[in-house]
Parts: structure tokens; C-alpha cells; sequence
């Protein structure tokens, strides 16, 4: 791996951060200043110091559910310095490891997340192949047709392509503010960017409130409010691969 992402991976910082750590010399590979950032290092063989310490990998990854608040930026760090979903787990959980959040969630939508430190695992999830199903709450300004529906469900056209078919229901949430409004569960296994906000717009409505409540088998159970988290454990881990990838 190259020596910016071991380090990464060792908690150092994030990987901006970590090119300019490297290039200011404060690292050494096998007692060698190095100043390059894609060097490859071996973390079996290679001795890897920042400022005399050695820098080692945490045992094994760490995986978490959040349940993301509105307001908060999908990312690990943000040019514009607003708060991301990294800097509220560090803050409020105390969390330190260099989690990175799998897919995305606009600013203005809550719900679930997965937070983890395995770029393997992010890169099977994120993958369109493998069509894991993610399911949102969405609460519409108008109320949509049946045809509407038929054409939601039969695949809308984002950025000059269809989106794959989805699945809506018709449900019920009693939300301050939201009362009375028209409200369906949909389900789709893309992660275009706004992507259920923009299919709904294209049928001529507006998403008022969205949240995603189910990502393939894992739910909002245990983290009901928002800034909530918790560990998945080995089990729901091992459940889920073999489902999905």
C-alpha cells in the first residue's frame, strides 16, 4: 500500500493532511527520511515513524451504524469547513479511528450510514453490482398519481441514464410539522447523487423530508434518533456478506 494510506490507516490524519506530514519530512520509512507520499510500504516488513514514533495498524477494522442529523456533510473533511459526519462522531462519540462514511447522504437528509476504516468493505457496498437494496422515508409537498408511481417504479432519467426500477409504498409518519402530508417508502439499490430527491422532482413533486432507513439488512433499530451510533458486531457483518457480495 502506499505509505499515504498506511498512514491514514494508522489514525495519523486524514490523507490530505497526511501528503503534507510527509512532505515537510517528519516521516521515516526503515529509519529514512522519505518525502514521498506514494511510495509503497510493506506494513509486515516496514519500519514507519512520524516524528520518532512508530505508526501501526489497528488490528482488524471497525464498522459502525449512524444514524446521520441534518445539517451534517456526507465526507471525511470539508474544504468549506462545515461539519461532517467524521468531525460529529470524533466530537460526540470521542471516536478516533480513520472511519470514512460508505455512500452518501445529502446535507438535508437523515438517516442510516455506515462508518468504517475498510476500504475493501466500502468499495463491495458502493458498487452498483452488487444492487443492495437501500430503502428512504420520503415526505412529498404534492401527492403523486398512479401514473406517477408506474413511472417511478419503472426508472427515471438522472444525468442522461435511467435509474434501475424501484419499489414504493405508501406509509405513514407523524412528523412535527409534516402532519397530513403524502408520505411513500421507497426502495432502490443506486447511489446516484440526490437521487430520490431528483426522481420525485421529475414526476413533479418535492421532497419536503428524507431519510433512509435500511441499507440491505441493516436498519435503524437501536440508533431511532438522530447522532445516535453503535457497533455492528461479527454476526450482522457476516449475515450481510453472505447476502450481498
Amino acid at each position: 500500500m502506499t505509505l499515504q494510506y498506511y498512514l491514514h490507516r494508522c489514525g495519523l490524519a486524514a490523507r490530505r493532511k497526511v501528503n503534507a506530514i510527509i512532505e515537510r519530512g517528519r516521516v521515516a520509512v526503515n529509519g529514512t527520511v522519505v518525502r514521498e507520499f506514494w511510495l509503497s510500504v510493506n506494513p509486515d516488513k516496514d519500519s514507519v515513524t512520524v516524528d520518532g514514533a512508530p505508526c501501526r495498524l489497528p488490528l482488524g477494522h471497525h464498522y459502525y451504524l449512524f444514524h446521520k442529523p441534518r445539517g451534517l456533510i456526507t465526507s471525511v473533511s470539508d474544504p468549506r469547513g462545515r461539519q461532517t459526519v467524521i468531525d460529529y462522531v470524533r466530537k460526540v462519540h470521542g471516536l478516533s479511528e480513520p472511519l470514512h462514511p460508505t455512500g452518501r447522504l445529502d446535507k438535508d437528509t437523515e438517516g442510516l450510514l455506515i462508518l468504517t476504516d475498510d476500504g475493501d468493505f466500502t468499495q463491495k457496498i458502493t458498487h452498483p453490482s452488487h444492487e443492495i437494496p437501500k430503502v428512504y422515508v420520503a415526505v412529498l409537498k404534492n401527492e403523486i398519481t398512479d401514473e406517477q408511481k408506474r413511472i417511478l417504479e419503472s426508472g427515471i432519467q438522472i444525468d442522461g441514464a435511467m435509474t434501475a426500477k424501484a419499489k414504493l409504498a405508501k406509509v405513514r409518519l407523524e412528523k412535527k410539522g409534516l402532519e397530513g402530508q403524502p408520505c411513500w417508502r421507497i426502495t432502490i439499490h443506486e447511489g446516484k447523487k440526490r437521487q430520490v430527491r431528483r426522481m420525485f422532482e421529475a414526476v413533479g413533486t418535492r421532497v419536503m423530508y428524507l431519510r433512509r432507513d435500511q441499507i440491505g439488512s441493516f436498519t435503524l433499530k437501536g440508533i431511532e434518533n438522530p447522532g445516535q451510533m453503535r457497533v455492528i458486531n461479527e454476526s450482522e457483518l457476516d449475515d450481510f456478506r453472505r447476502v450481498y457480495f
